[in-house]
């Protein structure tokens, strides 16, 4: 019996040993990780056009946070963003929904705009002349010969 202890004693003390080395290493990697985090924060911040305080101040923040929660802070950044994707696939849902809809009733044309410039312009308007005239030579020419159509 006393044999099964010091083995257990042996094999749980080299498990602990184990586990140490690993956490130190997670630890580097995750400091590592939040290090370059922090400095891409930094650098996307002064992209958007915030000051070099502010965005010192937001990658600090972050920094600070990663930090202090470790690994969960993934967790509370992943909660603060699902109702965010919710309502983004909620309104990309409808907005496909619309679409399907407007093709369904193929309505000709409904896509399509008119380009107007000048010349189409001017071209529709000798179009709309040219058939405004067509309807005038008629009536002028039924009116002209109506008294045939009297006798």
């Amino acid at each position: 019996m006393a044999g099964a202890k010091q083995i257990g004693q042996v094999a749980s003390e080299k498990g602990s040993k184990i586990l140490g080395s690993l956490g130190g290493t997670t630890s580097t990697l995750f400091f590592g990780i939040n290090a370059f985090t922090t400095l891409q924060d930094y650098k996307q911040a002064r992209q958007e056009g915030n000051g070099i305080i502010g965005s010192a101040a937001s990658a600090g923040l972050n920094y600070v946070k990663y930090s202090t929660l470790g690994w969960t802070a993934l967790g509370v950044d992943l909660a603060g963003a699902v109702p965010g994707m919710a309502v983004g696939a909620v309104e990309g849902i409808s907005k496909m929904q619309r679409n399907m809809n407007r093709q369904a009733r193929r309505i000709p044309f409904n896509n399509s705009t008119f380009n107007d410039n000048q010349r189409a312009f001017t071209m529709r308007q000798a179009g709309m002349q040219l058939a405004k005239n067509s309807q005038y030579n008629l009536q002028q020419s039924l009116m002209g010969n109506e008294a045939n159509y009297l006798r």
